[in-house]
């Protein structure tokens, strides 16, 4: 029974997730054999292009974001308290520890082929990282999900 509240628990949480194959097929069928300027209007220019010998072009695009990552600080110390007549004294040492934290870079690189006049032939996943924002599976869904 443990396992089944698992399971659901962890269906619930994905169920509402935006996934990298998902927004994939919603490209190639929204932009495979189409001009790669409707590509550039959605999701704006890419960052590198390299021209193949038969004259078709492979364009680079890139999405990224970060993530601040939380850091944990453990305290360690100790305090004693003297007292003699009317008068007490206290005094304490101690440490503090911080461990994490920082910034998480996160991004998504597409390779996407062309033919010499600009029509849309393939989508190729180069780098995919963990999404900068919840709802995602991955910098690529969440960098292509404006469909």
């Amino acid at each position: 029974m443990k396992y089944i509240i698992t399971l659901l628990v962890i269906a619930i949480l994905f169920s509402g997730c935006t996934t990298t194959a998902g927004v994939m097929e919603a490209a190639n069928q929204n932009h495979i054999g189409k001009s790669f300027d409707g590509f550039v209007k959605n999701y704006g220019p890419p960052q590198g292009k390299y021209q193949l010998d038969n004259g078709d072009n492979v364009y680079t695009w890139s999405f990224s974001g970060q993530v601040m990552m939380l850091g944990t600080t453990i305290y360690n110390g100790s305090a004693n308290a003297y007292s003699y007549g009317n008068t007490a004294t206290a005094y304490g040492t101690g440490t503090a520890t911080t461990f994490g934290g920082g910034i998480s870079n996160r991004i998504c690189v597409l390779n996407i082929l062309t033919t010499k006049d600009n029509i849309i032939k393939e989508f190729s996943i180069m780098k995919n990282t963990p999404p900068a924002l919840p709802g995602y599976s991955s910098m690529c869904a969440q960098g292509l999900s404006r469909e």
